[in-house]
């Protein structure tokens, strides 16, 4: 009886408790949107997850809000390689089943710098890995192009932040 007690608590030490953590997790996911691996990602999120964005939208509508379906079928809509969000000063607080991660990031697209901001994703854990609840994130648009991507393809509405130290960059790309 001892020894089927301590082989049971043995497999549930290496579940996935002990094989992932929260940041594991997350940068399995960024991965996942990299690799466009839509079945990563449909497990990861759960059905009921909240995906919000703040964006510098017009007065009327300061935040863009989601489900997992029409975030996994943006992803789904790009090629393998076209998204890559570099991450960094994560910092993952969690006591028990609950975990809060948050970092920087930096969003280029196509290889190219798009955007910048902030992510913070609230995180649960099932009995055999960690599952994310909610996804909030802002995002700064610096550039005209990628406004106009924005717009194309995701229909958001946004304004850009230019620099405000260059006034000449700006009275030029205000036009």
């Amino acid at each position: 009886m001892k020894i089927k007690l301590l082989l049971l608590l043995s497999a549930l030490s290496f579940s996935g408790f002990s094989q992932t953590d929260p940041a594991d997790v997350i940068h399995r996911f960024f991965q996942a949107m990299s690799d466009i691996d839509t079945s990563y990602l449909n497990e990861v999120l759960m059905d009921n997850a909240s995906l919000s964005s703040t964006f510098l939208f017009d007065d009327n509508n300061p935040i863009e809000a989601g489900t997992k379906d029409q975030f996994i079928q943006s992803i789904a809509r790009s090629k393998v390689g076209e998204l890559d969000e570099q991450i960094c000063n994560l910092k993952v607080d969690f006591d028990g089943g609950l975990a809060n991660v948050c970092m920087d990031y930096t969003f280029y697209y196509k290889g190219e710098l798009s955007h910048c901001g902030v992510n913070n994703f609230v995180m649960v854990i099932d009995g055999i890995s960690w599952k994310i609840i909610s996804l909030a994130d802002e995002v700064i648009v610096n550039s005209d192009d990628f406004k106009k991507e924005m717009e194309k393809k995701f229909s958001i509405k946004v304004n850009c932040i230019f620099n405000p130290l260059n006034i000449d960059e700006i009275k030029k790309k205000k036009k």
